[in-house]
């Protein structure tokens, strides 16, 4: 958590280093805060109007860490998004901007079966499921010798969630034999979702 408060301090006061225009119109970026959450997401800008622009994101991560309820342990993920610039005394990919997103993701949850069932207690299963989001985030970004890119972003969504209740202990959502502690990631997940991060590219 502080190394994330360090970050938004950082980007906060990089806003007083000089930034600039540019001519380019490609980047390709890597979200710095995903490292944080054993993650890797990579993405790539491309310039179209001096106020719009397109970018192509995907991410992937992967836990080894024990069975939890608490989230997925492993997935992947495309987010395409459209940004408008705003700022009226820059052109794009500079300053702020706001940018609809949709977001394919496929994730996966292990669970660990209840130790008070006969036979299968303490067996470990995992199941998938496929998440569909729609959203928009706000942010900016700085460009800086005309070769690096910061920018910062966060924003809120909506995920609908397609659960495959299929499991090496057959249906999770249906199977009272589950334990507790395997119920939570097979319930409905549709919700509110939330997008952030803050990246730096290199833009030729």
């Amino acid at each position: 958590m502080k190394k994330i408060v360090s970050l938004l301090c950082f980007v906060l006061l990089i806003n007083t280093i000089n930034a600039q225009d540019t001519d380019k119109k490609n980047i390709v970026k890597l979200n710095i805060t995903s490292f944080f959450f054993n993650s890797f997401n990579v993405s790539y800008e491309r310039v179209f109007t001096d106020k719009i622009t397109a970018q192509m994101s995907f991410f992937y991560f992967g836990r080894k860490s024990e069975p939890t309820i608490y989230g997925p342990t492993g997935g992947w993920g495309i987010t395409p998004e459209c940004r408008f610039y705003l700022s009226e005394t820059k052109t794009a990919p500079s300053g702020f901007f706001l940018a609809p997103f949709l977001t394919l993701q496929g994730l996966t949850y292990r669970y660990t079966i209840n130790n008070e069932i006969p036979n299968i207690g303490g067996q470990v299963g995992s199941a998938k499921s496929t998440v569909f989001g729609i959203g928009a985030t706000v942010g900016y970004q700085w460009i800086f010798k005309d070769i690096i890119t910061l920018d910062a972003y966060a924003g809120p969504g909506f995920g609908l969630a397609s659960m495959n209740g299929k499991s090496e202990h057959g249906n999770i959502r249906n199977n009272s034999n589950i334990g507790t502690n395997a119920l939570f990631p097979f319930t409905s997940q549709n919700g509110p979702i939330f997008r952030g991060g803050i990246t730096l590219g290199f833009i030729f």
